[in-house]
């Protein structure tokens, strides 16, 4: 994956993340508290200064009360961006990882 298409990832993830979040009425101390993170680090991933691992995608999705797909918006049909943003993160973790998200996501589904 090229350079600019991850740029482009990381920027629809961050404004998924503070679009959320405001929808909610969060601030993000209120989201980081809950996540156990520093706030700054919140504020880097809304502002795409830093990639979001698998840990801070699980954080986020619990605080703010939503799917990991819902979060990383790969609900909508055609979207290849949020695809793209789903295989890249996916791709990024070590094969334990990949095991803990997917059981997560599959407990997610049963509910």
């Amino acid at each position: 994956m090229d350079e600019s298409t991850k740029k482009q990832i990381r920027h629809h993830i961050a404004r998924r993340i503070t679009e959320i979040r405001r929808q909610k009425g969060l601030s993000q101390h209120d989201v980081a508290s809950l996540m156990e993170c520093d706030q700054s680090t919140l504020s880097k991933y809304e502002n795409a200064i830093i990639d979001i691992d698998l840990d801070g995608v699980i954080g986020l999705s619990v605080a703010l009360g939503c799917s990991i797909d819902y979060l990383l918006d790969v609900g909508q049909a055609g979207n290849v961006t949020a695809r793209s943003t789903m295989l890249a993160v996916f791709d990024k973790m070590t094969a334990p990882k990949q095991l803990l998200l997917a059981t997560v996501l599959e407990a997610m589904e049963r509910q």
